[in-house]
């Protein structure tokens, strides 16, 4: 679990407990790697905390808050169920797995630095002669290290099964994983792997700090309308602690530290949830189960 992935989950949570907590109460929120999709740039730790610090200090000076670390969805829900935590973050194909075990109330939505969705890319080099999917059949793709469980990679291996009928491992010759953003898009800059999976956020920053990047990768293929991490209350979390929560959330982005922290994570600011945010998220998931199944079928004896 990368420990920048862990740290952003914090942060979003940590959010969220610190304005209940102006008021006396103590909150738990729970949360697995891959809260947010754009985090993992080890680097920003350090600064990321001393920004949060700062933050802490201007926004809930009183703050009491438990995050609570999760090896799996399954332990969420069943912590969930048994109220031991008031509200969980996560991508949100996890926030739909959640929903169908335990009742939980979709709150928040981050919204990214480039645009609005968290969208996947698939990077190859403009001079590799790769032009589709059937083209890196058997080649060397490079993802995020921590990112099998976000939609990031829920989206490639569901256009994988539709494309090939095989399983991403099964299709491609070689994963490889890259310790952050900035080191899994240079791996297919300098030819390292034929292609990289990343989201779109983290190609932006790539380009903008150095066009070349822009110059030699292009995209073969991108999801749409998929959100980053969402914020979810627990039912039953009372109306005055939810109220307190929105508050203090949706204008993280007008404190200066808090500023720093969205931007050090690659975020703009978060927005009330709205169900829309998770249509397109939904029918990936519910396309990659029936294409799982089909896959599975044909294993059968």
């Amino acid at each position: 679990m990368p420990a920048l992935g862990i740290a952003a989950c914090l942060f979003s949570l940590a959010l969220v407990g610190l304005a209940v907590a102006q008021g006396g109460v103590r909150v738990s929120g729970g949360y697995t790697a891959g809260a947010f999709s754009d985090a993992y740039v080890m680097d920003a730790t350090k600064a990321a905390k001393n920004a949060f610090s700062r933050f802490l200090e201007n926004a809930a000076p009183r703050a009491k808050f438990d995050a609570v670390p999760f090896e799996s969805t399954e332990e969420m829900i069943r912590a969930l169920k048994e109220r031991r935590i008031d509200m969980v973050g996560g991508p949100p194909n996890q926030i739909i797995e959640i929903a169908k075990a335990v009742p939980i109330e979709p709150a928040l939505v981050s919204e990214g630095l480039s645009n609005f969705f968290h969208d996947a890319v698939l990077l190859v080099p403009r001079d590799s002669g790769i032009e589709t999917l059937k083209d890196l059949e058997g080649k060397t793709l490079m993802v995020l290290e921590g990112a099998d469980g976000g939609h990031v990679r829920l989206w490639l291996d569901t256009w994988v099964l539709r494309e090939s009928g095989r399983t991403t491992e099964a299709y491609f010759g070689m994963i490889k994983r890259g310790r952050n953003g900035s080191q899994t898009t240079l791996g297919c800059f300098f030819h390292q792997a034929d292609a990289c999976l990343v989201p779109r956020g983290t190609f932006d920053l790539a380009v903008a700090a150095n066009r070349q990047v822009g110059e030699k990768l292009k995209s073969i293929g991108a999801s749409q309308n998929l959100p980053g991490a969402i914020l979810a209350f627990r039912a039953g979390l009372s109306p005055a602690d939810k109220a307190q929560i929105l508050e203090i959330v949706l204008h993280v982005q007008d404190d200066v530290f808090g500023q720093r922290v969205l931007k050090l994570f690659h975020q703009k600011r978060f927005v009330r949830f709205k169900p829309q945010h998770l249509a397109a998220a939904e029918a990936l998931v519910r396309e990659h189960a029936d294409l799982m199944k089909a896959v599975q079928s044909t294993k059968r004896p």
